[in-house]
């Protein structure tokens, strides 16, 4: 057995170990004032105040540009804070051992509220973004399974010519199919859009394409009037905008986002084609009932003839009186059969009266001739 000088811990007292040292050096900050600032903006504020049954909170959340961390500090310096407040928290960093876990926590001592600096207010127009987003998200809808389908092309009134060459090209065979009703619009008009994109909510399809240009050109389908009459739609949603680079909120509402316009046409084309490979299929089955529904109904034609035969057989008068007459035979020949059996029996007994007279008699003759013969 190897044998050394060194102190052996259980692993339950390692975790006490450690937790007991961390606790003396937060300790030690704490009296010395040597405390850690952090700044970042606060999330699941009142999440964290409803879930703790304790004086303290431990799981508020507090994000900067470069990661989050879970917030361990007293729930009543949470009053005057709500989700997304950017503040200033000071304290120290910590572990938390719970079932044999450890998590990195900030120990907060105290919280105040500062002004933004141009990195936080970024990152809160991307949670606040993130947030429209999440509120604006429309259910999600499946490619309509049928002909009659009205389709809206919204466009840039600029680009007429673009949108014939990049989104049509790969439609010309569906042009004369199917109701196109192009929508041209300007672009740079937040109302003008969000109008003409409300006014479609009871077309089948609804395609918002737009050619290539500049960051700030496609700002647009960022906004929050364009995203809520988008996802007011009650049609299958497509949009294709810009270049391979270019993505935007609309793209994630979409029931379909193409890459470019004429990637819009080419799914399009798709669905079209899958919905005539569905009434193809549709229509052989058709035709296969079709062909067994008349099989069954010349069969249950047969069927009605034969039982009208088999009725007409039944009400006929001489066929019923052969009937009667075979069964007068049957009872007759029941009764002739019968008689012959009684004869049969009489004939026996008579038989058997004449063996045994005969046999008498025989018996008779012999004693008589026996004593004949001994005189």
């Amino acid at each position: 057995m190897n044998q050394n000088f060194l102190p052996t811990f259980m692993i339950s007292d390692l975790h006490n170990f450690l937790n007991d040292t961390l606790k003396a050096y937060i300790d030690q900050r704490k009296h010395g004032q040597q405390l850690f600032c952090v700044r970042g903006i606060l999330k699941n504020v009142e999440q964290a105040v409803e879930n703790s049954k304790w004086p303290s909170v431990y799981d508020l959340i507090i994000q900067d540009t470069t990661g989050t961390i879970e917030v361990e500090i007293p729930k009543h310096l949470l009053s005057s804070f709500k989700n997304g407040s950017y503040v200033e928290i000071h304290g120290v960093p910590t572990f938390n051992f719970f079932r044999e876990q450890c998590t990195k926590r900030l120990k907060g001592y105290t919280i105040q509220a500062i002004e933004d600096d141009s990195a936080i207010h970024a990152l809160q127009s991307k949670l606040s973004t993130l947030d429209d987003l999440k509120k604006h998200r429309p259910k999600s809808h499946t490619f309509p399974n049928y002909f009659d389908l009205s389709v809206a092309v919204i466009y840039s009134s600029a680009s007429k010519v673009d949108i014939q060459k990049d989104f049509y090209n790969y439609l010309n065979e569906y042009r004369d199919e199917f109701n196109f009703d192009e929508k041209p619009i300007s672009l740079s008009n937040v109302e003008a859009l969000s109008q003409v994109i409300s006014s479609c909510v009871d077309h089948d399809v609804v395609v918002v394409i737009r050619g290539g240009g500049g960051s700030d050109a496609f700002d647009i389908f960022n906004d929050e009037k364009v995203l809520n009459a988008f996802s007011n739609l009650n049609g299958y949603r497509i949009v294709g905008l810009g270049h391979n680079s270019d993505v935007t909120l609309l793209d994630y509402l979409a029931d379909h986002s193409a890459i470019t316009p004429s990637d819009a046409g080419i799914h399009l084309k798709g669905q079209f084609d899958e919905l005539f490979s569905r009434n193809d299929i549709l229509e052989q089955q058709k035709i296969k009932i079709f062909k067994l529904e008349n099989d069954l109904k010349t069969k249950s034609d047969d069927v009605i003839a034969l039982s009208a035969n088999l009725k007409q057989l039944a009400d006929r008068t001489d066929i019923q009186t052969l009937m009667n007459e075979n069964k007068s035979l049957v009872k007759l020949n029941h009764e002739l059969k019968q008689k012959a059996i009684d004869k049969q029996q009489i004939v026996r007994e008579k038989n058997y009266i004449l063996i045994c007279l005969t046999a008498v008699v025989a018996i008779i003759v012999g004693i008589l001739l026996g004593r004949y013969f001994l005189n």
